[in-house]
């Protein structure tokens, strides 16, 4: 019998990649194996009880710089490594990151673990957090991710906490999440251009937060100075130039004995006179118009903070100078549900997007790029041109897109400049869309355009 083995020969090799989780399941059993374990962390080491915390070295090298230098470096690690900055159970939950596919987290122990991604540069699982802590948004937590948003540098963090505050200001300013917060989180909602309360309302909960960060910190809540101290400059942003007269004499008698004289005089002559120009304080009215009709005010959040993507969304702008488009970024978005108050990632069956640019008047006669995008919700929606498209001066173009059947609960967070100063003398202009019942030029799909002057 032939025993020789035999081997097809072609023009070209036969390869194909095929799937492989045998690899992820294996590692899956190293989770907390102590048997195959080559390093122990140590919690409590000098308590009766230590706790130990097994690891491999190799796997916690492979993704984290600086636990290849402890282990791999110059001056190595030993086989047991004391953490004193971070709980075991905690600790126990990072390790996730480096074995397991599926992890667990909860609200409880996250600023722990964003701690020792961070520590250990891990920026992918801190993104992951980040994701995390965007989905559980709610009124008693989104203080408390804000300020880890801050804290660990989050931008896209900070924008869902932003719109869902913008959505919700009442109720959270109200909440005990919203007493408990750091002053970074007060200063930046303080600084928000528009939310949905009175002026009042901000007043009241902001002197609140003040009396209770006096008691956190065993002052007397009682005592003026100690109330303010609490607020330092954040004093002086109080909205009392929003207040009518009403409002403001109403409250006079419960935080009277908080305002200097100079500074009453101050107060009186914002709410007084609109020529009026204070001294001390800001005139600054960041708060909505009340609806006195008690319609919703849900679209028009959406149309200045958020933005609803509809079936078709267009976007119109000139320049005053010859350019070159080479391509454009689109937002990142959303699937709000509403019932929750809560934003979540978009499933794979989010409709592709029809793309069409062309000069604005003759939209439906001259197409200068057709293309076709799949809007994300993390990562680049980049569009690049194969071939450049010129921009001539002051003509409109259009850059129109087409997503039919969409789910009406797709938003982006984008807030958008409605000129574009590229040059000392260069001008991007953006136009708002004859069809629409209002101005959208501070909206839209399109967040960045790639262009070149000639």
């Amino acid at each position: 019998m032939n025993s020789s083995v035999h081997t097809l020969t072609t023009s070209s090799p036969i390869t194909k990649t095929m799937n492989n989780n045998f690899a992820a399941k294996a590692l899956n059993r190293l989770y907390l194996d102590s048997t195959s374990a080559d390093v122990h962390f140590v919690f409590g080491a000098d308590t009766e009880q230590p706790i130990k915390v097994p690891a491999h070295k190799s796997i916690l090298g492979a993704m984290s710089p600086i636990f290849h230098t402890m282990f791999y470096g110059l001056l190595k690690e030993g086989d047991e490594v004391k953490i004193d900055d971070a709980p075991a159970e905690a600790f126990k939950k990072f390790l996730q990151f480096f074995y397991l596919i599926d992890v667990s987290l909860s609200l409880k122990d996250i600023s722990r673990i964003m701690y020792l991604c961070e520590k250990y540069q891990i920026n992918d699982c801190l993104q992951t957090c980040s994701t995390f802590l965007g989905d559980i948004l709610s009124v008693d937590a989104v203080c408390l991710c804000y300020e880890l948003a801050f804290l660990f540098k989050q931008p896209q963090l900070v924008k869902t906490c932003d719109a869902f505050i913008k959505f919700e200001t009442s109720t959270i300013l109200k909440s005990d999440g919203f007493l408990c917060c750091n002053k970074d989180v007060l200063q930046h909602i303080l600084n928000m251009d528009s939310l949905n309360c009175s002026p009042a309302d901000v007043l009241v909960a902001t002197l609140k937060w003040a009396q209770h960060s006096t008691q956190a910190n065993d002052l007397s809540a009682d005592n003026p100075k100690d109330v303010r101290d609490q607020l330092g400059d954040l004093f002086f942003k109080l909205p009392f130039g929003a207040l009518d007269p009403a409002e403001f004499f109403k409250a006079i008698p419960l935080y009277k004995d908080l305002f200097l004289f100079e500074e009453m005089k101050d107060i009186i002559g914002i709410i007084g006179s609109e020529a009026y120009q204070p001294t001390i304080f800001v005139r600054r009215n960041f708060c909505r118009e009340k609806n006195e009709s008690n319609q919703p005010m849900e679209v028009n959040r959406i149309i200045s903070d958020s933005f609803l993507v509809n079936d078709v969304e267009t976007t119109t702008f000139s320049s005053n100078k010859l350019l070159l488009l080479n391509g454009f970024l689109c937002a990142n978005v959303y699937n709000f549900v509403k019932e929750k108050w809560a934003y979540y990632i978009l499933e794979a069956d989010f409709p592709s997007s029809k793309i069409t640019i062309g000069e604005s008047q003759n939209m439906n006669d001259t197409i200068l790029f057709s293309g076709e995008i799949k809007l994300i919700t993390h990562g680049e929606n980049r569009v690049n041109l194969a071939s450049p498209i010129i921009i001539r001066p002051f003509v409109k173009y259009e850059i129109r897109f087409k997503q039919p059947g969409i789910p009406p609960s797709i938003y982006t967070f984008s807030t958008l400049k409605s000129e574009l100063r590229i040059e000392p003398d260069i001008t991007i202009q953006f136009h708002p869309d004859p069809n629409l019942n209002f101005d959208n030029t501070a909206t839209g799909l399109i967040t960045t355009l790639f262009v070149e002057p000639f």
